[in-house]
């Protein structure tokens, strides 16, 4: 039942997006035969992942044990996806393309409950990738303020030279409150040429815009 309500999440996620926590019927069926969408692999039974040509993008659904369900929208294919539910991170994703990397994850701060203020988290989120780079030796860091795509969506974009190499890189975030914390997809481009992340920035917005929670719905 699992893999079935997994696979119908990652299919209607390509098509639909929402905000706040929805409800989805377990007894959904899948649409993943239809032209142009193939389903690719993941590590890790809590999730399924499909591609997407005409929108040259991948969709992921997970479900937590606890009813929760989540979908994710990434940029373009060649994706590893791994998800586990050991840990507050329930989803990593990397794609390592010629003069960039991209990185995704979804994961839970249990100890925010309830709405947030999200400029301050924005602030917060800034400051701890700073404190980061900053102990991996990066020398003159410049950091954009937080700009916001959308009420619970930003991004960073950053600049900075580790051990001699430039290094340029644009983070965004969405943050939904839900029953078991505050719920954040993040998503990662870095590479030298600050064009490749320029022409990215708007694909990632989109998709990272479009993380949604879902409650399961279990019909009888």
């Amino acid at each position: 039942m699992r893999k079935l309500i997994l696979m119908a999440l990652a299919s209607v996620f390509i098509a639909c997006s929402g905000g706040g926590t929805e409800t989805i019927s377990a007894h959904e069926e899948s649409s993943g035969g239809e032209e142009g969408r193939e389903v690719r692999p993941v590590e890790g039974d809590i999730c399924a992942a499909y591609y997407e040509s005409e929108s040259d993008s991948t969709a992921i659904g997970l479900e937590l044990s606890n009813g929760l369900a989540m979908g994710a929208l990434l940029v373009g294919d060649g994706w590893e996806i791994n998800c586990a539910e050991e840990s507050d991170l329930f989803l990593i994703a990397q794609s390592d393309r010629e003069d960039s990397f991209l990185t995704a994850t979804i994961s839970v701060d249990r100890s925010v409950q309830g709405e947030i203020d999200a400029e301050e988290t924005a602030k917060g989120f800034r400051q701890l990738i700073a404190q980061a780079f900053l102990s991996q030796g990066a020398e003159n860091l410049r950091m954009s303020d937080p700009e916001f795509l959308s009420d619970d969506s930003f991004f960073v974009m950053l600049e900075a030279s580790i051990e001699g190499v430039r290094v340029v890189q644009v983070n965004v975030w969405k943050l939904i409150p839900s029953p078991i914390g505050l719920m954040r997809m993040q998503a990662t481009h870095s590479a030298s040429d600050p064009d490749l992340l320029v022409e990215n920035v708007e694909a990632m917005g989109e998709g990272v815009a479009r993380f949604a929670l879902y409650q399961i719905e279990e019909n009888n």
